[in-house]
């Protein structure tokens, strides 16, 4: 099962790749089907996509952010999932979302296709709880509109590039408003802190509740409250009209950079086993996955 996962998986790039296709057609070329085309094909990939997601981590036997592959396979459909569901919803003014959405999202993927043995960057004792899996959840869809609000970002500051210089081609033509670009880029940053907070805060209800905590600090958390820290700034900053149109471009832009160097190397730095008094976090997932044996978490570890 997960051979034919990882086959899906690549079948999904595939599929991306050829949805970029026809948006640049449609981009370069200016042949106006091509981006409806475009757009179904990209529904196409995520189901394909979604379908590579559950086969890996039935083979596996464990939840879909266990290793990079995983982590970062997630976080691109959900990217991909909210650019599809913008793109049906804006229509045309947003026709050319895809030529920019896409080849971050594949870039990813190749990434992960690298890291697939690479160990767990968001516990994956903690995600095999009810409880741990949604503060998981609300996380990814958290990181999956600072990316899209970053790719508003770039498109922002392409944009305002041509315009500076006068330069009115075939890109700069399919663009949309500046005004337009800065209000999805604020609302995404909105999005996203909303449902970081959500996130962490119920993490930190979960840890709470634990009978036992865990000993010393672990990497992941540090590095998620540094993100969204950041990121409360900023929408902040924003929602005030400290800074607004480039500079929030920029920082967007960042702030994703940030984040895709926490899944990369966040993962290395966290201890094989984090004690929760006499107990590891390993045996303590033994009472959430009986199906699993003790042998097959430590070995995992």
């Amino acid at each position: 099962m997960y051979e034919a996962g990882i086959i899906i998986f690549h079948a999904s790039v595939l599929v991306y790749m050829v949805s970029l296709w026809h948006y640049g057609v449609y981009v370069f070329r200016g042949r106006q089907r091509l981006a409806a085309r475009g757009l179904s094909l990209s529904l196409c990939g995520l189901a394909i996509h979604a379908a590579s997601i559950v086969l890996i981590s039935l083979g596996q036997g464990r939840p879909p952010w266990v290793n990079s592959l995983q982590n970062i396979s997630f976080w691109c459909w959900i990217v991909v999932g909210i650019f599809v569901a913008v793109s049906y919803r804006a229509g045309a003014r947003l026709k050319v979302l895809g030529l920019f959405v896409l080849p971050l999202v594949i870039v990813l993927l190749f990434m992960a296709m690298t890291g697939q043995k690479s160990p767990a960057a968001y516990g994956e004792d903690v995600g095999q709880t009810f409880w741990g899996a949604v503060h998981i959840g609300l996380v990814f869809v958290a990181y999956a509109s600072f990316a899209f609000a970053a790719v508003i970002g770039f498109m922002y500051i392409l944009h305002s590039h041509y315009l500076k210089k006068k330069e009115i081609g075939e890109l700069c033509g399919n663009l949309p408003p500046l005004s337009l670009l800065d209000r999805l880029n604020y609302r995404a940053l909105l999005v996203g802190t909303l449902f970081l907070t959500a996130g962490l805060a119920l993490g930190f209800l979960w840890l709470s509740a634990l009978p036992k905590k865990p000993e010393g600090v672990d990497p992941k958390i540090m590095g998620a409250l540094i993100i969204w820290g950041g990121y409360a700034l900023l929408s902040l900053m924003r929602a005030t009209s400290l800074i607004r149109g480039k500079k929030v471009a920029w920082l967007s832009m960042l702030g994703i950079a940030v984040i895709v160097l926490s899944f990369l190397f966040v993962p290395h730095m966290i201890p094989k086993k984090l004690k929760v008094g006499e107990r590891t976090t390993s045996e303590m997932a033994l009472s959430h996955w009986d199906t699993r044996t003790k042998e097959e978490v430590l070995r995992h570890v």
